[in-house]
């Protein structure tokens, strides 16, 4: 399989700390090898925010239509990415809501489960 973009085993991305178009991007070297987390730490270096933890954060790519793939924690960020958009991504930081552990995700119409079980 060809990828586009792909040169001696990697691709280039580009990523950003908010939606905002006059945000600075930084450049980073993607591998087949790179995986969720693995990137996130290289993006926020490249923000110089190492002080932050790659836990706080979602990766997401910016499709062509406007929306956003957000990368699942564990994917290899190289074959899970859309190569017919371009190579942007945002950093989005994850937030606490109601009780739920940072980076959990409810399936939609998936019953919601008791907080004290019996």
């Amino acid at each position: 399989m060809t990828r586009r973009g792909v040169v001696g085993g990697h691709v280039d991305i580009r990523t950003r700390r908010g939606r905002v178009l006059t945000d600075l991007s930084a450049s980073c070297q993607l591998t087949s090898q790179d995986h969720t987390r693995q990137v996130i730490e290289r993006a926020l270096e490249k923000h110089n925010m190492e002080d932050f933890s790659c836990q706080n954060f979602n990766l997401c790519q910016m499709l062509n239509n406007g929306k956003d793939l957000q990368l699942p924690d564990k994917a290899n960020v190289f074959y899970a990415m859309c190569t017919s958009a371009n190579y942007d991504f945002v950093l989005r930081r994850r937030w606490r809501s109601h009780g739920r552990r940072l980076g959990s995700s409810l399936s939609p119409g998936a019953p919601l489960k008791a907080r004290h079980s019996k």
